[in-house]
C-alpha cells in the first residue's frame, strides 16, 4: 500500500487496514490498445458529414456502424459518440453482486448474466436498413433460487425512449 499510497483514495487505505488478509488490490501494468475493425472506420467517415442530432440533441439520425461525429461539435455529439462507441457486435459478461456486512463478510444478493447485442454494429446491414435500436440487453438472474429465471429486456434506440420487459418466475409473466 505504501509504494502507491498517493494514488489510493482514503477509503481504500482504511480498507486494505482493517481486511489486509481479505482484501486486495491488483496493480497491473498500464497499457491501452485500441482497434476496430476496418468498416467501423469507413463508416464513421460516412457518419462525419451525414449524422444529425434532432430535438435539441436528444434523438439523432442518418448514422450507423460507426462513431456518429467524429469531431463532435456539442455536448449531445460527445454524448451519443459515447452511447455508440465500438466495443463489438456482442457482449456477455457474468456477474455475481455481494452485500459486505460490516464484519467483513460477504453475502451474495445476485448472479446472473448480462447479455447485449448492439444492432447498430451489425456488419450485414447498413444505415438504410438500421431501425434506430442501438443496443439491446438482456438480464437474467440465475442466483439465489428465488429469483433464477428472472429477466429483463432493454431496448436502447437513437431515436426514441427505451423500451423495458421483465418476466418474473414467480408470477409466470
Amino acid at each position: 500500500m505504501a509504494q502507491y499510497s498517493d494514488r489510493l483514495s482514503e477509503g481504500v487505505k482504511a480498507l486494505l487496514s482493517k481486511y489486509p488478509d481479505s482484501f486486495r488490490l491488483d496493480v497491473y501494468p498500464t497499457h491501452r490498445t485500441a482497434a476496430a475493425p476496418q468498416w467501423v472506420y469507413d463508416n464513421t467517415l460516412k457518419n462525419a458529414t451525414r449524422a444529425k442530432t434532432k430535438d435539441g440533441g436528444v434523438w439523432m439520425e442518418a448514422a450507423y456502424g460507426g462513431i456518429p461525429f467524429p469531431i463532435p461539435q456539442d455536448g449531445f455529439e460527445a454524448m451519443w459518440n459515447h452511447k455508440l462507441a465500438w466495443v463489438g457486435t456482442t457482449t456477455v459478461t457474468y456477474y455475481q453482486n455481494f452485500v459486505g456486512l460490516p464484519d467483513g463478510k460477504r453475502v451474495l444478493a445476485a448472479q446472473g448474466i448480462n447479455r447485449v447485442q448492439f444492432p447498430y454494429y451489425d456488419p450485414s446491414k447498413s444505415a438504410d436498413s438500421f431501425t434506430g435500436v442501438y443496443k439491446q440487453l438482456r438480464v437474467t438472474q440465475t442466483n439465489p433460487p428465488y429469483k433464477a429465471g428472472e429477466t429483463f429486456l432493454l431496448l436502447d434506440a437513437v431515436d426514441r425512449s427505451r423500451q423495458a420487459w421483465q418476466y418474473l418466475v414467480g408470477q409466470r409473466r
